[in-house]
């Protein structure tokens, strides 16, 4: 992909670093900023790189270096087929950036978001093309380094990826393409090395000068993590970390206070190329691009919680004792996220969190977000039954099946207390049709998480119209509840793959079109696309069970079924311990939410006998123990009711115990279900045990409630797990530090 021009938005230190390394390369280049001051900057810098580089003699790439245009009009990028937007890291004005570039660039311009910190997606969706936008984490000075850290987001289409890896081919840089998650790699990374380098110096362990010399001389680093902070600047060290502190949780990413002998006092390379602005609260402080490209506060900033201006970096995060082991260390949930312990009442911290001033969070309109918690809860309430509606009816064309696919693939893009409500109506007709939402739902969330962007443009649209039905195979007859047993194999040959094995009881595997396999390579495992008419695929109908009789159970047999390597999802030895396991989560939630319908109903079937049936002069209601039997299952059904919304928020907000709540919710919802149909059952009498009524079929769809997606045994174990590493978790961080006597310390 040739671009005629390339486009840099920014010409702070960084955009113009960008833009002379474009120019060198010979790329046409437009350099535009709003400020007149920056634009006068930015020709000077240039034209001084321009004289230093011919009375040197030196020349980077091309024969010809490229012309730079600087403007303060936007329309001047029109003809740009690449545009490198690399303004303040405050999303709120990088949105306006991106709306206004959606105004003039052709629908084809790919926009690369240079960040470093701030999640691309969420950018992403404020503009009326999210296909075309990928992060794009550069260092500073842009020529002194050999990589670029991309940024794939979930609506990244493969023309934009490979026009920004083009040009970056161009540049001589090497490219790693990561996943959409705040920090990325290197600073998610970085950032931990810097703070904790800092805490080393501040407990009296070292001087600065030694925490750098062991970096350099035993792991090889260039330079040492404090040398590294020096170069970027503490500014824009603190302002990345109050970014992960918002999606991660403050006891992994807190600023450290001032510490002996670091940061480095002004005149040290930290200060370079620093322009007076002003804050969006009217006080002056000094702008900066550091090593990794990010513009900050310099000197002194406002503490994120008090408003204040206090030396930087600011707080100290707390401290866990010592004597931790690993197994001490609580799991990590599905996204990460804001602290169990939060106080009541306080706002979870999720992807569109941004930490400001006063401590109070700015959140993205909501146009932008998922539909997600609490609120979803009230704004499904009318588009749930309607989808629920034409997914009983017609369920090969119903929106419902495209509710977790994102936007631009034609989904619905729900959250998953959205998702969970569509399941939760579903249910309450028919159990059955929810498991196709359970399957389907698992295959779109594994698509979008891990599938590359060639499996997620070629399969999405399809599943999320409902014009292809997905499966997911995985349980075989050895492998149930420990799904290390599996004995399906996959062999490598030239091109792709020959899988063997059978997958037992397929949800809907006989109307499904793509099934997602979990094989063995080795010793090692992994998750691949099959085609129902791929060669060597063979389907037949599973025995039917006495619950969920319409879930169209089959047995998927693979006899030398030959799949091309690009089926393959996510990489060798990652299917099970992330591919499966985050699916699982999306269907255990769908289960409970699916089991918190089938109570619901059950329940209005036992409150409308007892109104309805007369004995002994009254109706059943007014009996003792018939109302004694209500309410033991109304109060089931209001703590699924509980349990399910909160383990959808968890997930939603990136919860670090959400994984917790989801199994508890599950276990919680599906023993609910199972309450309220034997109350039920035994207010109808004989009418209720009749084989094919509705009460019959509560009773036998809530007990496969209790089996599938973990049974109920394996439910309390992992739970149990769940409960000990919490409370060692909270136990750790209430205990006070002790000295070398065990006496107190602080």
């Amino acid at each position: 992909m040739n671009h005629p021009a390339v486009g840099v938005v920014g010409a702070g230190v960084m955009g113009v670093s960008l833009a002379q390394s474009l120019t060198a390369a010979g790329i046409d280049t437009v350099l535009h900023d709003s400020d007149p001051r920056q634009r006068a900057t930015a020709e000077r810098r240039a034209s001084a790189a321009a004289r230093l580089a011919r009375l040197s003699g030196s020349r980077a790439g091309a024969e010809r270096p490229g012309r730079l245009t600087v403007t303060g009009e936007l329309a001047a990028l029109a003809d740009c087929g690449l545009v490198i937007e690399n303004v303040i890291e405050d999303p709120e004005v990088k949105e306006r950036v991106h709306r206004a570039l959606d105004e003039v660039l052709a629908p084809r311009a790919v926009v690369a978001v240079n960040t470093s910190a701030v999640p691309v997606s969420g950018l992403a969706l404020a503009t009326g093309h999210p296909e075309r936008m990928v992060g794009a984490h550069f260092m500073n000075p842009v020529g002194a380094s050999t990589m670029v850290e991309v940024v794939r987001t979930p609506y990244t289409a493969a023309w934009a990826l490979h026009g920004l890896e083009e040009l970056l081919g161009r540049l001589g840089k090497e490219t790693v393409v990561v996943e959409d998650r705040a920090g990325f790699v290197i600073n998610r990374c970085l950032m931990m090395f810097i703070s904790e380098a800092a805490a080393l110096v501040d407990d009296g362990v070292a001087t600065p000068q030694q925490v750098d010399r062991l970096f350099r001389g035993c792991l090889g680093h260039r330079t040492g993590p404090l040398r590294t902070a020096d170069l970027i600047g503490i500014d824009t060290i603190v302002h990345t970390l109050d970014v992960l502190r918002g999606h991660y949780g403050p006891e992994r990413f807190t600023p450290l206070p001032p510490c002996s002998g670091w940061p480095p006092k002004a005149g040290s390379a930290a200060r370079a190329d620093r322009a007076s602005t002003t804050t969006r609260t009217g006080r002056p402080h000094d702008q900066s691009r550091g090593a990794d490209g990010a513009r900050g506060p310099g000197g002194t900033g406002p503490d994120p919680v008090r408003g204040r201006a206090l030396p930087l970096p600011l707080r100290r995060r707390p401290r866990l004792p010592r004597s931790r082991t690993p197994a001490d260390r609580r799991p990590v949930g599905l996204a990460g996220g804001g602290r169990a312990d939060r106080p009541p009442g306080a706002p979870l911290r999720g992807p569109g969190a941004r930490p400001r001033p006063g401590g109070r969070q700015l959140r993205l309109p909501r146009r932008h977000h998922r539909l997600r918690g609490p609120e979803a809860a009230g704004m499904i309430t009318e588009l749930a039954p309607e989808l629920a509606a034409e997914f009983t009816d017609r369920p090969t064309a119903a929106r419902a099946l495209g509710a977790l696919v994102p936007r631009a693939y034609g989904g619905l893009e729900l959250g998953y207390a959205g998702y969970g409500e569509v399941n939760r109506t579903v249910a309450e007709r028919s159990p059955s049709r929810q498991s196709l939402l359970t399957v389907h739902g698992m295959v779109c969330r594994a698509l979008v998480r891990w599938g590359s962007a060639r499996q997620r443009d070629e399969y999405l649209p399809r599943l999320a119209d409902g014009s292809l039905l997905g499966a997911f195979a995985l349980s075989e007859e050895a492998a149930g509840s420990d799904v290390r047993r599996i004995a399906t194999t996959a062999r490598e040959v030239p091109g792709g793959w020959v899988l063997d094995g059978r997958k037992r009881w397929v949800t809907f595997g006989q109307e499904a079109g793509v099934f997602l396999v979990f094989a063995r390579t080795g010793t090692r495992d992994l998750a691949v696309l099959v085609r129902r008419d791929d060669p060597g695929v063979h389907l037949q109908p599973a025995p039917r069970t006495s619950g969920l009789r319409d879930a169209k159970l089959a047995e998927l047999v693979l006899r030398e079924c030959r799949v091309p390597a690009d089926r393959l999802l996510g990489r060798p030895g990652a299917a099970l311990s992330h591919i499966a396991a985050d699916a699982l989560t999306l269907g255990r939630l769908c289960v409970a939410f699916g089991a918190w319908g089938l109570a619901g109903a059950a329940l209005s079937a036992a409150l409308h006998r007892s109104i309805e049936r007369h004995q002994f002069d009254g109706p059943l209601h007014r009996l003792q123990l018939v109302r004694g039997l209500l309410a033991d299952a109304a109060v089931a059904v209001d703590s699924a009711q509980l349990l399910c919304r909160r383990a959808a928020t968890a997930l939603d907000e990136g919860d670090e115990w959400a994984l917790g709540h989801v199994l508890t919710a599950k276990l919680g919802a599906s023993r609910a279900a199972t309450a309220a149909a034997a109350a039920a059952a035994q207010l109808h009498g004989a009418a209720g045990l009749a084989e094919g009524s509705r009460v019959d079929r509560f009773v036998q769809d809530a007990r496969v409630f209790e089996v599938i997606e973990g049974n109920t045994q394996l439910l309390q174990d992992l739970i149990a797990d769940q409960a000990l590493a919490r409370f060692r978790d909270h136990a750790a961080r209430a205990l006070p530090s002790t000295g070398p006597e065990g006496h107190h310390v602080g």
